[in-house]
């Protein structure tokens, strides 16, 4: 690793890393973030904020629909 700091690496702990003309990720976890990232630099910044606000609503739509489910699951589950 010492190696590494010689040649000038320097250690980052966010999660989507922009340095020149590489663009990397923090992990598997970042994946929405890096998205949106290229999305804010090759459209704009509008359009990187309009796809984390359309990705917030589906993604509580989603859980609505789950909640729902188990509400339903718990009723079946009540008359049993």
């Amino acid at each position: 690793m010492n190696n590494q700091f010689q040649m000038g690496a320097q250690v980052n702990t966010e999660r989507v890393v922009v340095d020149r003309n590489r663009i990397t990720g923090g992990g598997v976890t970042a994946g929405i973030d890096f998205a949106l990232t290229i999305a804010g630099m090759l459209c704009s910044e509008d359009t990187a904020n309009w796809s984390t606000t359309l990705h917030l609503h589906l993604e509580s739509v989603h859980q609505k629909k789950q909640v729902r489910n188990w509400y339903k699951l718990s009723k079946i589950w009540e008359h049993r």
